[in-house]
Parts: C-alpha cells; structure tokens; sequence
C-alpha cells in the first residue's frame, strides 16, 4: 500500500522529469529548425515592466531613451513545443536606421535578471549588423556582422553601431524602411534565418539537449533509489 510520502515523492519526481523532458523536445525541435521560433510584442507591456526591471535596468532604459529611442514595447520569442520563452524591451532609432533592445534573461530565481542592451540594423538584401554589450558571441561573416563591446554604455555602442553599419552602407545595402513593431517582428525572424546564426543555434542547443539528458538520468537515478531505499 502506497503512503502519503510514497504518492508525493513520485509526484514531484514525474513533474520534474517532464519539465526536463519538455524543455528537451523543445530544445530538439529549436535544433532541427531554428526559424521555427514564436515572436510577437505583448499587448501589455506594462505590465510585464515592473517584473522585467530593477534600478539597473531603469537607469538602461532611460540613457536609451535619452539617445532617442522611441520605445516600441517588449518583444517575446518563445521556443517550440511549448519552450522557453524570452522577453526584450525594445526601440526604434528611424533616424540612425536601427532598432535598440535590452534582453532580460533570468538565470535564477535567487538573482535578478541579467541585461544587456544592442543595436540592431537589418537589411533589406538581408545583411545583419549588430553591436551588443553582452548575451551574444562574435560572429563575421559576408552578410553578418556581430561584435560584443563588454560593459559598453548605451552611448558607446550606437557609436560603434553607427560606424559600423556605415560600412555595409558603402557597399550599396539598404537598411530597412520601417522601424515599426512588424518591421522588428520580421528583424528577429531574418536573424534565425541567417545561415552563420543557425548553425551556432544548432550548436549551442546541441549542447543544452545533450544537459538535458545528463539531467533526466540524474532525476531517474535519484528517483530509483528512493524508491529502493
């Protein structure tokens, strides 16, 4: 006859072996097709603000605003099969053709949300340009360019930005014409569907799917000897 303990430690066992199994079908699905990503800007994003910011990521969000950001909300991007789910506040720069975002990323529930703020600025041939201060690797490629300026202020990295998508300029691209919620929607779906970005995509959730598995036989071994025990 099962005990009250007996029912309990096997709930709490089969919720989180799903978890982890979820997140890895996710993970798997993100592996195979990475532009098969959900993106859209919440409805209400004020009320997601007052989770999402602290005095650091207020301070952020007004030097961007001082730049001349016109803030356009926050964006979500949500993994497949009921995956993970990211937010980033973020802004239209019509005038130096580009978009500004912060990615919020929490990486415990004992800690706040890390931060860290870039610039982005795509182009209708389909070129990416795009200066972060963390949150992302150096790529370089024909028709990407992504540079990482460590504990770059606001200010630093639309210079550098700037600069830089000046370059892409001289060889006749065209940035986009919008720098509207759409326009940044469709931003984000021409960056997964870079060929240089899906194959580090590919990489990194490789990787994830491989801690994945480590963690579900440490969940089953556990599980067995409880039981044994």
């Amino acid at each position: 006859m099962h005990t009250v303990f007996d029912i309990t430690v096997s709930l709490v066992f089969l919720f989180l072996i799903s978890f982890v199994i979820i997140q890895m079908v996710s993970f798997l699905a993100f592996v195979r097709d990475p532009t098969n990503i959900r993106v859209w800007f919440i409805q209400d994003p004020q009320s997601l603000l007052s989770k999402l910011l602290d005095e650091q990521g207020r301070y952020l969000r007004q030097s961007i605003e001082t730049l001349g950001g016109s803030f356009l909300g926050i964006q979500a991007e949500k993994l497949p099969m009921g995956g993970q789910e990211l937010h980033a506040l973020t802004w239209a720069f019509p005038q130096q053709r580009t978009f500004a975002g912060m990615n919020v990323l929490r990486t415990s529930v004992f800690t706040s949300p890390s931060k860290s703020v870039y610039f982005l600025t795509p182009f209708q041939s389909g070129e990416i340009a795009l200066t972060s201060n963390g949150h992302f690797p150096e790529l370089e490629s024909g028709d990407l360019s992504l540079r990482v300026l460590k504990e770059a202020s606001p200010q630093e990295l639309l210079d550098a930005h700037s600069h830089r998508t000046r370059a892409f300029l001289e060889t006749g691209s065209r940035p986009y014409e919008s720098w509207t919620q759409p326009s940044r929607v469709e931003a984000t779906r021409l960056f997964y569907r870079n060929p240089s970005i899906q194959a580090l995509t590919r990489s990194v959730y490789r990787g994830l799917v491989f801690r994945q598995l480590g963690q579900l036989a440490v969940l089953l071994v556990a599980y067995m000897f409880i039981r044994i025990w």
